[in-house]
């Protein structure tokens, strides 16, 4: 690991274990997240994951930057980091069907050489994992997909898309928990609500959880989301062993 302690701003401490964003960095990085928050080290007050680093947020009345590396670095130490996510396996149904739901998959198969079909076919093959939550409340970044499926972000990014809506770009997915712009392309949606404000758990997924799609036809989702609407429909997770 290339480890590096970057300041953010006066109160955040950005730990960046890798230069590569892969799923073995990303375990490691929610492995010393754990670590930090279990060990309730003096003056931090929040930390968040991402791909490849960890950002802690401290308050500097109470430690500096200089102390809380200090108080970091043995816990990098694999002997010494934090306990693991219990990992969860999802099976989320995913809509494809109609320019409504999936207007980009056109492009998107167009662009890898391969047939609307094809692309379905491979994104409900791939088991993906939650590598963070981010942008919006509870929303997932995904990855991998396969490298043909990998394609650039958008040059003229969409002032809104629906919640539950599924996007790609380089070979990573995201599903929108609240209509929000984006810059990604629309592959399709899902009836799941992943992130529900007034529910006794709002955030439906947790990083290190495995994902897989299972596409559904338009009158499956049309009840799906009736259900979701009604807050009759919510799948449930196995948990991986």
């Amino acid at each position: 690991m290339k480890i590096r302690y970057l300041p953010c701003g006066d109160t955040g401490l950005v730990v960046q274990l890798s230069d590569v964003a892969d799923r073995a960095t990303n375990a490691c990085v929610h492995r010393l997240f754990n670590a930090v928050m279990e060990r309730d080290l003096p003056g931090v007050v929040e930390a968040v994951p991402s791909y490849r680093s960890l950002l802690v947020q401290y308050d500097p009345l109470q430690t500096t930057q200089a102390e809380l590396v200090k108080a970091i670095e043995p816990l990098i130490s694999p002997g010494q980091t934090g306990s693991q996510n219990v990992a969860r396996r999802w099976r989320l149904p995913i809509c494809c069907d109609g320019e409504d739901l999936a207007p980009d998959l056109e492009f998107v198969a167009t662009r890898a050489g391969l047939s609307t079909a094809d692309v379905v076919e491979m994104l409900a093959e791939t088991e993906q994992i939650v590598y963070m939550l981010g942008f919006a409340p509870g929303q997932p970044y995904l990855g991998d997909l396969p490298d043909k499926l990998s394609i650039s972000r958008r040059n003229d990014p969409i002032p809104q898309i629906p919640a539950g809506s599924v996007v790609t770009a380089t070979a990573k997915t995201v599903i929108y928990s609240m209509a929000n712009p984006t810059g990604w392309y629309m592959l399709g949606r899902t009836p799941v609500r992943i992130f529900q404000s007034d529910a006794a758990e709002p955030v439906l997924l947790a990083p290190g959880d495995r994902l897989i799609f299972n596409p559904i036809s338009r009158p499956e989702f049309d009840d799906l989301d009736a259900q979701a609407r009604a807050g009759n429909y919510q799948p449930q997770p196995e948990t991986i062993a």
